[in-house]
């Protein structure tokens, strides 16, 4: 209890669901175990086990390097999302015990038992049930702890355990103090990396929520903006102006930024919308460029949305630069009276009226 394959466990129980966890931990303790009984000492005078501990001192080192990895790559299918993990807590085990005293019990035993199955299922039994005590201790920190320090404290308890593992085996040499210094350093070089991207994220994750909620309310602006087939008899679909905003925020939905069908404005009907509703939904949209700068990293397909009720009101689309005068001016000059209006409902939004 305590040891090091414990806290192996608990420390992967913080990062992966227990669906992972267990089979990447049963996998690395079955290798590490089956080869302990089926071979016992003899791999000792094949390959010394002190070069199998120097190869596990920097495998954990660079895990703990790993763990700070920023992901950049998104899309990949599931079952090799979940199939990678796996292997990675496998190796984990597999090389954090080789040569550790669980396998040399391992081996010791099954040098002298009659039957060296039962000495397989013994101790895998009960390396599996202290590993899944810390499983499931690791899972309750996992909800309590901080998203990125939830990669942080993993990073550096494998940078200890290959850091002591290596100490373990040449001492405070000149070599372990340069070893020492160097993981230290790169360490230290990709936690600040790896803040200042968790950072990024985390105004990513803020904006696209509030976009979503801006095109929820936007979706329910253009439903009641809709005439229906009451109203227009046949459905002309996206080549009506809302028929084509409601296309657009179903693509924002999929997140097809780039490969929307772009409609030319020319060819799209304007049926006379409600004034007011449309005044309401651009006014959200601009309110959320003051407010969050939205239009900053402006998509294509929010950008295309903002322009069409701008068309339905001022029979014209604008750009906007971030200089809020400079547009309301622009406005003015081709319909001073709606422009005051949707000036209006923008303050009212920022004043909270």
């Amino acid at each position: 209890m305590g040891d090091k394959s414990q806290l192996l466990a608990m420390t992967f129980a913080t990062k992966y669901k227990l669906k992972i966890v267990i089979p990447g931990v049963f996998m690395g303790i079955l290798l590490n175990h089956g080869i302990a009984v089926l071979v016992g000492n003899y791999i000792a005078r094949l390959i010394p086990i002190n070069y199998l501990s120097y190869l596990a001192a920097f495998v954990f080192i660079l895990f703990g390097w790993m763990i700070l990895k920023v992901e950049e790559e998104d899309g990949e299918e599931q079952s090799l999302k979940d199939r990678g993990p796996i292997l990675t807590i496998a190796i984990t085990f597999f090389l954090g015990e080789f040569g550790d005293k669980t396998q040399i019990t391992a081996m010791t035993l099954a040098s002298e038992a009659a039957d060296p199955f039962i000495i397989l299922l013994g101790t895998v039994s009960a390396m599996m049930l202290t590993s899944i005590l810390g499983i499931f201790v690791g899972m309750k920190i996992g909800k309590k702890v901080p998203e990125k320090m939830i990669k942080m404290i993993p990073s550096l308890i494998f940078m200890f355990f290959g850091l002591t593992k290596l100490y373990s085996l040449i001492g405070m040499s000149g070599i372990f103090i340069v070893i020492l210094l160097v993981a230290i350093l790169v360490e230290a070089i990709l936690i600040i990396r790896f803040q200042k991207k968790q950072k990024e994220n985390e105004t990513f994750q803020s904006t696209a929520e509030l976009l979503y909620q801006q095109n929820k309310l936007l979706s329910s602006m253009t439903e009641s903006l809709c005439k229906g087939r009451a109203s227009c008899g046949v459905c002309q679909g996206e080549a009506c102006m809302i028929g084509y905003i409601k296309v657009l925020l179903k693509e924002q939905e999929k997140m097809n930024f780039e490969n929307f069908n772009q409609r030319d404005f020319a060819t799209l009907i304007n049926k006379g919308y409600g004034e007011d509703m449309v005044l309401d939904a651009l006014s959200l949209i601009i309110f959320n460029y003051l407010r969050y700068d939205f239009w900053k990293n402006e998509n294509s397909l929010n950008k295309e949305v903002r322009r069409v009720f701008e068309r339905i009101l001022f029979d014209r689309s604008f750009d906007y630069d971030g200089d809020y005068e400079k547009y309301f001016d622009t406005l003015q000059n081709f319909n001073f009276s709606i422009s005051q209006k949707l000036k209006e409902k923008v303050e009212n939004r920022m004043t909270g009226v």
